[in-house]
């Protein structure tokens, strides 16, 4: 009786070891993927600032020359128009 207390002593004591360190590695996966998730979103912000500070003179050019553009052609309308 107490060899087979033993035994049952040391098979939960097994069984609790392994519950405690898969509760400690999900842990430590949780820990990870929020340090991975949060590296992720610093470099999609990195990558986003730079894109934007990249972009934004080339978006200047096209809309004042879209601008003069449409300037142009309301004034060569408005000439055709009002001139025949």
């Amino acid at each position: 009786m107490a060899s087979a207390l033993r035994a049952f002593t040391e098979e939960l004591r097994a069984n609790v070891a392994l519950v405690s360190a898969g509760v400690t590695t999900d842990r430590r996966d949780t820990r990870e993927r929020d340090r991975i998730a949060e590296v992720r979103l610093e470099e999609a912000g990195i990558a986003e600032s730079q894109r934007t500070v990249r972009c934004t003179a080339w978006r200047r050019w096209f809309a004042v020359v879209g601008a003069i553009i449409l300037v142009v052609n309301l004034a060569l309308g408005l000439y055709v128009a009002f001139t025949r």
